[in-house]
């Protein structure tokens, strides 16, 4: 039960089902189907889910969430975020949902600074760039500290002010 084009239009025909007008199988339609699944799949719901966390929230305290979920969030040892970030939301008294939101949306970035963060905690150590495990994560976490903690600070104050300018 194999599927065959019948013309180049797009019309399939299969022994099972019969002929399906309107089925668009050009490369660009099939490209576009899947670039909405992956869409409707990924973005939508994390943008529905990350809302509804903040809903009711002061701009000043949506501005602290994703900070501190930034900062959490790329900290470079596997584990370790989750953790961080309910312990940041119990001692900051903020949404312990919604922070876990902005950490999950950080995730990624956690994954793809690990290395480049170590490179930057070797020239702070003083230390040439190693692979053993040890020296590795003590590199990762002294870049973590130069360069996430600042960059944070720094999402706070401009996340801040373009919140507080929305609101009002």
């Amino acid at each position: 039960m194999s599927m065959r084009h019948a013309r180049f239009t797009g019309t399939v025909s299969s022994s099972l089902w019969g002929t399906i007008p309107g089925l668009d199988l050009t490369a660009g339609a099939v490209a576009t189907a899947v670039s909405h699944a992956w869409r409707d799949a990924t973005a939508v719901p994390v943008t529905r889910r990350m809302a509804s966390s903040f809903e009711g929230l002061t701009p000043d305290h949506v501005a602290l969430i994703l900070a501190a979920g930034f900062l959490c969030g790329t900290f470079p040892v596997y584990g370790c975020p989750t953790l961080l970030c309910l312990g940041a939301a119990l001692a900051l008294r903020l949404h312990v949902a919604a922070l876990q939101v902005v950490n999950q949306i950080a995730t990624p970035l956690q994954w793809a600074l690990i290395v480049p963060l170590s490179r930057v905690g070797a020239q702070v150590l003083f230390v040439p760039a190693g692979w053993k495990l040890t020296g590795f994560v003590a590199q990762a976490v002294a870049g973590w500290l130069v360069v996430c903690v600042p960059a944070s600070v720094v999402i706070y104050g401009a996340s801040r002010c373009l919140l507080r300018r929305r609101a009002g």
